[in-house]
């Protein structure tokens, strides 16, 4: 019904040949088959996000942290469900978005720096070592070792 609506004001806006066009929607492809325009759009916009869902694949990220001190261990594996190293999995279009994905999982910000020392961050992106199976945080990271 809403489609209709639509299709009605824009047709009132549209020359003549587009106006029969957008009433019907449907219209003569090569003088013999009819084609609704709806389904097409319809068609066509489910090949699009079918494409785009294939294409995505399985990032898994191995999240690994050092607690500032005894004290703080249930802060800082409180995302790990208690356990200093878990798995983390994200869907990514690619190894590069995968191992930009590991990167941000790298971060370390406010109220955890103190209660994380640091981490360590290895990707696979299906199935596939990222940056060679190396840790992606790197020792030097900016948020880490801020425990004070």
């Amino acid at each position: 019904m809403v489609l209709k609506k639509i299709f009605r004001k824009k047709a009132k806006a549209a020359p003549n040949h587009v106006r029969s066009i957008l009433q019907n929607k449907t219209t003569m492809i090569g003088g013999t088959m009819k084609f609704n325009m709806t389904k097409a759009a319809t068609v066509g916009l489910f090949l699009v996000f079918g494409a785009v869902q294939a294409q995505a694949g399985e990032c898994v990220m191995q999240v690994t942290r050092v607690p500032c001190s005894d004290a703080t261990k249930d802060e800082s594996f409180k995302k790990c469900g208690g356990q200093a190293s878990c798995p983390e999995t994200k869907k990514t279009g690619s190894e590069k978005a995968c191992e930009s994905a590991a990167k941000v999982a790298c971060e370390n910000k406010g109220v955890r720096q103190k209660s994380t020392k640091s981490k360590t961050v290895t990707a696979k992106f299906d199935g596939k070592d990222v940056n060679g199976g190396k840790d992606v945080c790197g020792e030097t990271h900016p948020d880490f070792n801020k425990c004070n």
